[in-house]
């Protein structure tokens, strides 16, 4: 027997969460973005446009655009010399003052991804390193990398009234097969990183603002994502030290595990929506704890404005 409101195709999903799938997206459509938080931090919305188009690139600013979730983040759409387009989400798309609304934030911004039709998303971050070892092969502040893996955390949701809501309880992917597992045996995307990577071996300026650039193959650092408003506290420190020591010693044959603490956009919603991931970590200054006192190490990375424009102008090569 079956009632008027029964689902009744084995593959179905119940309207009820498909009520957003149909929202209205009036943005542009384009397959780059880049949700880069801190290494721009430096730069004002002015000074930011105005490197862009000194690197040869125009600039538009968007109108925020409508999401199910509300008003979406300020956006730039940059157009190249040959006419390359790249959507810009400035600091992880996120609203200023929203920190208690961080999930929410990310599903505004990952709405807007996946309306856009964007294949490659690029994200730079500044991270604290807890690398346990000693002396030249320990990760230094200046020093980049991609990570390896990262924490998990609530908050890595999906995007609520569509079919991108759920994994474990969508027919779509455990039954018809319609859509993928996100796999995370690699969660990020290695291929960006060799062309980004060699974007910023190119640069002139490297040598005063990057240290070394380590590869995946040289250490596994594992992003730790910040559970309260700040930094974290010294014992979350290093109880992440210990664990990714552990980790090291069962694994002698492989490079060695540290944690890089700081923030991750979400890894899980990439992989689901089909985004190639690349999130490059810049090593701002050891991790809470682990040196005496911190604060100047950080604000040097994370604050200038020569590295706010360099960064800008390695995402730009590797865009173009």
């Amino acid at each position: 027997m079956t009632t008027s409101n029964s689902i009744h195709d084995w593959g179905d999903l119940d309207p009820e969460f498909l009520k957003h799938s149909d929202f209205p997206y009036d943005g542009p459509r384009i397959e780059r973005a880049s949700m880069t938080e801190s290494p721009f931090w430096a730069l004002t919305d002015a000074a930011f446009q105005a490197e862009a188009v000194r690197l040869g690139w125009s600039c538009e600013s968007l109108e925020r655009i409508p999401t199910p979730y509300g008003l979406g983040p300020k956006m730039d759409l940059l157009t190249g010399p040959d006419g390359q387009r790249v959507l810009y989400l400035r600091d992880y798309g996120r609203t200023p003052g929203g920190e208690y609304r961080l999930r929410q934030l990310y599903e505004r911004a990952f709405w807007i991804l996946w309306k856009a039709g964007v294949k490659q998303l690029i994200v730079g971050s500044h991270h604290g390193s807890g690398d346990w070892r000693s002396g030249e092969e320990r990760v230094k502040p200046g020093d980049l990398l991609l990570p390896w893996s990262f924490e998990s955390k609530s908050w890595f949701g999906g995007l609520p009234g569509t079919e991108y809501e759920t994994v474990w309880n969508n027919p779509r992917v455990t039954r018809t097969r319609e859509m993928p597992w996100p796999y995370l045996d690699t969660p990020f995307s290695e291929s960006l990183w060799l062309d980004f990577s060699q974007a910023v071996q190119a640069q002139a300026e490297r040598p005063a603002i990057v240290g070394r650039i380590w590869q995946s193959g040289e250490v596994r650092g594992v992003v730790v994502n910040e559970d309260g408003i700040a930094f974290e506290s010294h014992y979350d420190v290093f109880s992440r030290v210990v664990t990714c020591k552990a980790i090291s010693e069962l694994q002698p044959d492989q490079a060695p595990v540290i944690p890089v603490y700081g923030s991750l956009v979400n890894p899980i919603l990439p992989k689901f929506l089909g985004i190639e991931y690349l999130p490059y970590t810049i090593i701002s200054n050891p991790g809470p704890g682990m040196e005496k006192d911190i604060s100047g190490t950080h604000d040097a990375n994370v604050f200038s404005e020569a590295a706010a424009k360099f960064w800008l102008a390695c995402e730009l090569a590797l865009f173009s």
